[in-house]
C-alpha cells in the first residue's frame, strides 16, 4: 500500500446543516454569507479527498459533495454517519440536527451565524422570542459538542454565559483571487434588502457625494426602495450579481461602505480585503478588526462618514495605507491556503491535515 504523503491526515466524514444552504449552488439572488461559507468549506473539503454532504431544504447537484433532506436527518445519518456535523442559524433545524446528534453520538459543531447568537438574540426582528432564546441556550449547553465562533468578541459573549469550554474561534475562509489593480472609482454597498442592513441609508450618503459614483449591489429591493433613489444621477442600482462577479467591482471600488446594524463576519468584508479595498462601516467592526489592523473605520454619523469617503478620494496617502493593510488583514485572517490547518484541527482536533 503507498504510504499517505507528510502531514497529510485520513479522509474526514463531515455533514453541514443549512436550510438555506441549496441556494448556494442555484445562483439564487437572496444568497447570504452563511450559505457561501458552506459552499467554499464544502468544496475545499471535497477537493482535498474528504467525504462532505449538506443537508438543506432543497436538492441540488454539485460534484463531490452529497445533497440530503434536512428533514430526514435520522434516517441519512444512520445509513451514512459522519464524524463531525456542522449546522448553523439558530433554527428548529439546527436544534433538530443537535438532537440526532447526540443520539447517534456524533460530534456536533455549532457555527454562530452572527454576533447577536453569542447574546442569544436569535430574532433578527428585533422581538425578544423567551422561549425560542431558551432552547437555543439549553442546545449550546447541552447538545452540542463545540461552538464555532467567528472572532474573539463573539467567544468573550458566550464565556459571560458559561459556554466558554466549548468554544473555538476560526474567522469566515476565502480563496485568494485578487484582480489585477485598476482604477478605484466607485462607493461600493453590497447586501441583501433587508432591515437589519439598512439600504436605506447608503442613498443617503450617495446625496453628499454627488461627485462620487456609487453603486448598490442589493438583490430583493422592492419597487417602492428603486422609485424613492430613481432621481440619484450619481447612484447606480444592481438588483444581483452572481458571486463569481463580484471581485470586479470590489477590485473598482475605492472603500466598501457597511450600514447594517450588526453582523457577524460579513462575507462582503472578507471580499473587499481580498482586493485591498478599504472598509467604512456605520456599526460594525466584527472583532475589532479595524483597530488591529487598521483597514477601515467606524464612523456612525453620516456626515462624518461622507467625509471619511471622501478623504480616500482626495488623499492618495491614507487611501494607500488602508488598501495595504485590508491585504494583509485578508491574507493573516481569511485566506484559505493560509488558514486551512488551523481550521481543520479545530473540527477535528486529532488532524494533522495541512
Amino acid at each position: 500500500m503507498q504510504d499517505k504523503p507528510p502531514g497529510q491526515g485520513r479522509p474526514r466524514r463531515i455533514c453541514f446543516v443549512l436550510e438555506s444552504a441549496h441556494m448556494a449552488f442555484d445562483r439564487h439572488p437572496r444568497i447570504g454569507g452563511a450559505e457561501m461559507q458552506v459552499r467554499i468549506l464544502a468544496e475545499e473539503l471535497a477537493a482535498r479527498g474528504h467525504e462532505v454532504s449538506i443537508a438543506s431544504r432543497e436538492s441540488f447537484e454539485h460534484v463531490g459533495i452529497r445533497s440530503l433532506s434536512s428533514l430526514h436527518l435520522w434516517r441519512s445519518w444512520r445509513l451514512n454517519r459522519p464524524e463531525v456535523v456542522v449546522t448553523t442559524i439558530a433554527t428548529r433545524t439546527s436544534v433538530k440536527a443537535a438532537v440526532v446528534c447526540r443520539w447517534l453520538g456524533i460530534d456536533c459543531v455549532y457555527r454562530l451565524s452572527n454576533t447577536g447568537e453569542s447574546e442569544m438574540q436569535i430574532d433578527r426582528t428585533g422581538g425578544k422570542a423567551p422561549v425560542r432564546r431558551r432552547v437555543f441556550y439549553l442546545t449550546l449547553r447541552y447538545l452540542v459538542t463545540r461552538i464555532w465562533c467567528q472572532h474573539t468578541v463573539q467567544q468573550a459573549n458566550l464565556e459571560r454565559r458559561g459556554l466558554g469550554g466549548k468554544t473555538f474561534v476560526a474567522a469566515n475562509l476565502a480563496p485568494d483571487r485578487q484582480l489585477p489593480q485598476t482604477e478605484r472609482e466607485l462607493v461600493l454597498w453590497i447586501g441583501r434588502y433587508d432591515q437589519i442592513k439598512r439600504p436605506e441609508l447608503f442613498p443617503r450618503i450617495a446625496r453628499q457625494l454627488p461627485e462620487r459614483r456609487c453603486v448598490m449591489i442589493v438583490p430583493g429591493a422592492p419597487s417602492s426602495f428603486r422609485e424613492s433613489v430613481a432621481g440619484l444621477e450619481n447612484l447606480h442600482l444592481i438588483d444581483y450579481l452572481p458571486p463569481e462577479e463580484l471581485p470586479a467591482y470590489y477590485a473598482r471600488a475605492r472603500v466598501l461602505v457597511n450600514t447594517s446594524r450588526s453582523e457577524g463576519m460579513p462575507n462582503t468584508f472578507v471580499e473587499a480585503s481580498c482586493q485591498g479595498t478599504p472598509i467604512v462601516s456605520m456599526t460594525v467592526d466584527p472583532g475589532d478588526f479595524f483597530a488591529r489592523f487598521h483597514h477601515g473605520v467606524v464612523i456612525g454619523d453620516l456626515d462624518l462618514l461622507g467625509q471619511k469617503i471622501e478623504e480616500l478620494f482626495t488623499t492618495p496617502a491614507v487611501y494607500s495605507e488602508l488598501s495595504r493593510n485590508a491585504r494583509r488583514y485578508f491574507e493573516q485572517t481569511h485566506e484559505l491556503k493560509n488558514n486551512w490547518p488551523g481550521l481543520m484541527q479545530r473540527l477535528f482536533p486529532e488532524s494533522t491535515e495541512r
